[in-house]
């Protein structure tokens, strides 16, 4: 048991933000009307009727007469705490229930966007993609632009080893002409 809640915690301190995510989904799950009842509320939907100037008012205001039994209704009636509260309860449940399991499936390949150029090429350069991608695999037109190599090659060339050089070789015959190019257009600066 305590290997497990360390192993939780553990996950707790590498997610913070997908644990977040399932500690909210868990809430709306277990308790779906402490999320429903504010957000019909920020809506216009309120326990004595529709709030005025708001934006459940302008809707209703554009719709005009209002069919029982309709999605506005529901919302209204959940709202006062009728019929509509299982169905909007519900929906908020499904909604969690998608949010804890969007939240532990997400993948934990990082997104190479977001990496800086040194991070972005290091990424693969380590094998630290979970893929179990290699240099051959990396897509220099979708996830590495031309002046990332430039820059890593300026602040890190040294990192890279011999053997690393030659998996790149090996993998990607046009890298070669691209880093040859690369090194010349260092030796101008």
């Amino acid at each position: 048991m305590a290997e497990l809640a360390a192993g939780a915690w553990s996950w707790i301190q590498e997610n913070p933000g997908r644990a977040a995510v399932c500690a909210a989904g868990g809430v709306a799950v277990a308790a779906p009307a402490l999320v429903a009842g504010p957000a019909l509320a920020v809506a216009g939907f309120g326990a004595n009727g529709i709030v005025g100037g708001s934006i459940a008012a302008g809707v209703q205001s554009g719709i005009g007469n209002v069919v029982a039994g309709g999605l506005f209704a529901t919302l209204q009636s959940a709202a006062m705490a009728g019929y509509g509260a299982a169905a909007v309860n519900g929906v908020v449940q499904v909604g969690g229930a998608l949010g804890v399991v969007g939240a532990v499936l997400k993948s934990d390949t990082p997104d190479l966007r977001k990496l800086n150029p040194l991070e972005r090429i290091q990424y693969v350069l380590n094998g630290d993609n979970k893929d179990g991608g290699s240099w051959s695999d990396f897509d220099l037109k979708g996830t590495c632009l031309k002046s990332d190599i430039v820059k890593v090659a300026k602040q890190s060339w040294d990192d890279v080893t011999l053997d690393k050089l030659v998996d790149m070789t090996k993998a990607t015959p046009q890298l070669v002409e691209r880093l040859k190019g690369i090194k010349e257009s260092l030796g101008k600066y």
